[in-house]
């Protein structure tokens, strides 16, 4: 369960990359009740994210990275996401109110992703993907709804109860 208005992104960084590194070995699944800020890293490197509704991801925390921290930690989320074989947009963007994020669709096949121009840059096939749209509003976080719309969170549920209905964890 995470409900933290973040507050130390080094800490939250450290954590991510423990998450990801039990990749196969142990399934993780992240319930939010709030994730703010770097909190919101932690979230992000599990398996799943699953969110209450009403809950928030990202945006304005107890203590904002400084432009300097944001730009040093840039190339270890990139890593990091590349790991968890996902888009690292998103995920910076949540923390970074610099990076700009819009909907890309790659005309062929119709498949839509949401990056940032210098991610889209970086694609093998970075001329068959087209920007659609003005920038998401990612500044004051995202909701559950937008979360499931972009990919970021695989589901939502009320209460602990039906997260551990969910997944089948035993009551003690």
């Amino acid at each position: 369960v995470i409900q933290s208005a973040g507050g130390d992104l080094e800490q939250s960084q450290r954590i991510a990359e423990k998450l990801v590194a039990l990749t196969g070995s142990i399934h993780t699944v992240a319930y939010v009740e709030e994730a703010r800020s770097d909190a919101a890293l932690v979230a992000l490197a599990c398996d799943e994210l699953i969110m209450q509704p009403g809950a928030v991801l990202g945006g304005p925390g107890e203590r904002n990275p400084s432009p300097a921290e944001l730009d040093a930690l840039r190339p270890r989320l990139k890593v990091l996401f590349h790991q968890r074989a996902r888009d690292w947009s998103l995920p910076v963007a949540l923390l970074d109110e610099r990076v700009k994020v819009h909907r890309y669709r790659e005309r062929t096949s119709g498949e839509v992703r949401f990056l940032c121009e210098e991610e889209a840059r970086e694609l093998e096939d970075a001329d068959r993907w087209q920007s659609e749209g003005p920038a998401l509003d990612l500044k004051p976080g995202v909701r559950v709804e937008e979360a499931e719309k972009w990919g970021l969170a695989q589901g939502r549920a009320g209460t602990f109860a039906q997260l551990a209905e969910r997944y089948q964890i035993a009551r003690e």
